[in-house]
């Protein structure tokens, strides 16, 4: 610790714990602050901007240290699955999706199945000695500048593929000047960087080198593992004495300037969404490995009533599952729903999407106190046979043509009460062609959508049906559960033998097409944020709950100096609560303070 924190400390001496810890701590920023801008970026003209004068984030000083889950602003296609958020490692790998551990299992046997990990240089990297032995950066960014050079790179590097390659979202991770476990002043240092490129469909990564004074015994691995068990490369020098001049390496099969190798992942989503051909790699992955089943892309419904949905969208597909849940899945803005405003949800594998927490497996019959569900079509669905048994995708997004569709659907529904009402954000998620658990081939299959609509305060939910081929006994849940034991919906075919005909239901109170049940649930803030009358169901919520006592909303102070908030802003607003927390708030960009940045505050 610089000598400034030693007095404060001596200072603070008795004053409480508290207090020290926060002295203590500001001094360690403090310190932090003055190293980092001591840090020279290399010149070298491979490397993508890095370290000071950008907004990345500087990981502490660590030996065998993992961070994150970093949260992805755009999904990142990687051989066949699309990630949300990615895992930094001391020792010199990106793993995604979940962490591969302190060090990227070897690729020297073949592919690794279930790990999806980059190591742009896996070793037994220390940065935590006194003085500090490297600097790790990262950020995403959409910047235009970056967007474009590495729109350029790609088409540099594939001329024949990729000439029209268009780079919407880029990750620059930077290992600065970092060195070894057990090494001793002067001590030798390596500078490498991974620069992580998609266009929404074609992922590439960019593996630069500036200098590699240090091998660790040659055992360093260089290489991408796709985590399917067959797709995976490995650089030529990889665990080998070369090592050394990776720095000075051009590749013979792809262009690009010395010292960098460029690497194509198969991904999915919106490009040209064809089947991307496997980058080159002089050290071919071996074939002992069965070649797995694979199953091509499916084709979306043409129903008219759909959103568009999975290939030529910014969709992230879940992975195969059974009883599984992904997120949580962060939202901006927050989701009104039933008087409460969620920022994050969850997408179940079985049929329904949770807001606030995880719902486990099924989804509670409605009403159920304390829990917040959409249940498009809750039941026991399985898409993780082989082949796949169907698949999951869903977004959130503020594109225009789909706010402009969502604005007109509500408008349709609801032409007395919302007649004006503008769309502000949607939530799509869709299963497609999804199976059941103990299903046999041919294995029926249902199709169908929840589309979450708000535009500030009043929110509304599009329950999409295209087929339904099984109903698991009747027992599937259609509906939506407001959490308070008092709003909830129920759809008239829950849990009948209807159910195989939600796809032709057309809704008697509500105007729509066929296959579409429109549901408004009373939400709060900037729309008319005047109370929403619920949706007419066909089965009335009972009324045996005391209706909860509500406080009007306060109005804002007309001081100056204040910034707008609460109503008529989009505000989060947090429970009553006494010393209580709430966070972890994600930010983009992240914020800078006192020589760090940080990408999440509570």
């Amino acid at each position: 610790i610089c000598s400034g924190c030693q007095t404060s400390e001596r200072k603070a001496s008795g004053t409480g714990e508290k207090m020290l810890f926060v002295i203590v701590t500001f001094c360690l920023l403090a310190c932090l602050a003055g190293t980092s801008a001591q840090v020279v970026p290399t010149s070298n003209p491979a490397f993508y901007p890095y370290g000071p004068g950008t907004t990345d984030f500087l990981e502490p000083p660590y030996d065998d240290g993992s961070q994150g889950p970093y949260s992805l602003s755009t999904p990142f296609p990687f051989y066949g699955n699309v990630f949300t958020q990615l895992y930094m490692h001391t020792n010199g790998h990106i793993s995604l999706g979940s962490s591969a551990g302190s060090f990227a299992p070897s690729l020297n046997s073949g592919p690794v199945d279930g790990k999806y990990y980059i190591c742009v240089y896996d070793a037994d990297v220390k940065t935590s000695y006194d003085p500090r032995a490297g600097y790790i950066y990262h950020r995403q960014t959409t910047d235009a500048s970056i967007l474009s050079r590495a729109s350029i790179d790609v088409q540099t590097a594939f001329p024949a593929s990729y000439s029209s390659f268009a780079a919407s979202w880029v990750y620059v991770a930077t290992w600065h000047d970092v060195s070894h476990f057990g090494s001793s002043p002067p001590r030798p240092e390596n500078t490498f960087q991974l620069v992580l490129v998609t266009g929404g469909c074609k992922s590439f990564v960019l593996f630069n080198y500036d200098k590699i004074e240090w091998t660790k015994e040659d055992k360093a691995e260089v290489g991408m593992n796709g985590g399917d068990g067959v797709n995976y490369v490995v650089h030529p020098y990889s665990r080998t004495a070369n090592l050394v001049n990776l720095p000075t390496w051009t590749d013979p099969a792809v262009p690009g300037p010395a010292g960098r190798w460029t690497v194509a992942a198969i991904g999915g989503g919106p490009d040209s969404c064809t089947p991307a051909t496997p980058t080159p790699t002089p050290t071919p992955a071996p074939t002992t490995t069965p070649a797995l089943t694979t199953t091509p892309a499916p084709t979306p419904t043409s129903n008219p009533a759909f959103y568009p949905y999975g290939l030529g969208t910014a969709d992230t597909l879940d992975p195969p599952n059974d009883d599984g849940t992904t997120g949580p899945h962060y939202l901006s803005p927050p989701f009104p729903f039933y008087g409460k405003n969620f920022n994050q949800l969850y997408v179940n594998t079985n049929g329904f999407i949770s807001l606030g927490s995880e719902v486990f497996a099924m989804s509670p019959p409605v009403p159920d106190v304390g829990k917040y569900t959409v249940s498009g079509f809750a039941a026991d669905v399985k898409t993780n046979y082989p082949p796949r048994s169907g698949y999951i995708y869903h977004r959130q997004t503020t594109d225009a043509a789909i706010l402009s569709r969502a604005s007109i659907d509500v408008q349709t529904a609801f032409p007395a009460s919302y007649s004006s009402f503008a769309a502000s954000w949607v939530y799509v998620a869709t299963w497609h062609d999804v199976s059941h658990f103990g299903s046999s081939p041919p294995r029926p299959e249902n199709t169908f959508q929840l589309v979450l609509v708000t535009g500030g305060c009043k929110s509304f939910v599009l329950f999409n049906y295209d087929k339904i081929e099984w109903t698991k006994e009747d027992k599937a849940e259609v509906g939506m559960n407001g959490g308070d034991g008092v709003n909830y919906v129920v759809h008239p075919y829950s849990r009948t033998a209807n159910l195989v005909n939600l796809p032709t239901w057309t809704d008697p109170a509500v105007p729509g097409p066929a296959g579409r049940w429109t549901v408004a649930a009373i939400g709060g803030g900037p729309d008319s944020c005047t109370p929403a009358t619920p949706t007419p169901t066909p089965t009335p919520a009972p009324t045996t709950t005391p209706a909860l006592t509500t406080t009007p909303a306060p109005t804002p102070t007309s001081n100056p100096a204040f910034y707008p908030y609460g109503l008529g802003t989009a505000d989060t607003l947090d429970p009553p609560n006494d010393d209580g927390t709430t966070g972890p708030h994600y930010l983009s960009p992240p914020f800078p303070f006192y020589g760090k940045n940080f990408n999440q505050l509570y």
